[in-house]
């Protein structure tokens, strides 16, 4: 199976590093002031986590969820899904998996976010809190896209893959960017140790397990983000 011997530092600093310059900011970005005006958070639950100094997150009760973005790591498709999943990955398979991991996503923070006390809504308000996700990098060890339990073609593989999320909170009526995490995975949580039939299913259920974690980091920032009255 291929693995990657890039440090988790480097992986998360070229994830943001391409975040930000898909959205017209300049870089470099890990000094403690970025260049739109967040200023980081330490000891934050997410690996990186800035926040627009002086912001306030208590009137916030409701939160509108946009799009997410789902990127895979550029070359995944040539150089990764081959040897995984005994044949290419298809571009329209690789849209299915796009489109699954949106909804997937949209549908982790519904949930943790409605359980914390959020009322989700669809439009502007002052007490409205916009949310904007994007997993980028996304590296899927072993795809398997048509690979069911008892498949004769079996695939195993002890990692799942790594992505890195990023989370950007806006003021819904005047857009302006208040906080933006950075949370990245590598496959490593302890379910993942060992060495796994990988099918659709088991595929989707380890995306489970990230998104939410996800979610709970997500939801205990926002917590920490209102009780603190200067962030």
């Amino acid at each position: 199976m291929k693995t990657h011997s890039t440090p988790r530092s480097s992986r998360l600093v070229l994830s943001a590093t391409l975040f930000l310059l898909a959205a017209g900011a300049t870089v470099p970005v890990f000094s403690e002031v970025t260049p739109d005006g967040l200023t980081q958070v330490k000891k934050a639950k997410a690996d990186l986590v800035y926040v627009r100094s002086g912001v306030s997150f208590a009137g916030y009760n409701k939160v509108v969820l946009l799009e997410p973005t789902v990127a895979f790591r550029k070359n995944w498709q040539a150089d990764g899904s081959v040897a995984a999943a005994k044949r290419p990955v298809t571009e329209a398979e690789m849209a299915k998996m796009i489109d699954t991991g949106k909804k997937m996503l949209v549908d982790e923070f519904s949930r943790r976010l409605a359980k914390a006390g959020y009322t989700l809504v669809t439009a502007a308000g002052p007490d409205v809190l916009a949310i904007k996700s994007a997993i980028l990098e996304l590296d899927i060890n072993a795809p398997a896209p048509d690979s069911q339990i008892g498949s004769p073609n079996k695939v195993y593989s002890d990692r799942t893959g790594e992505a890195t999320l990023v989370v950007e909170l806006y003021d819904s009526v005047t857009g302006q960017l208040l906080a933006r995490a950075y949370d990245q995975t590598a496959g490593d949580y302890d379910s993942f140790r060992r060495n796994t039939e990988r099918t659709q299913n088991t595929n989707i259920q380890d995306a489970e397990y990230v998104m939410s974690d996800w979610a709970r980091k997500l939801v205990k920032g926002l917590e920490r983000a209102k009780e603190a009255k200067i962030p």
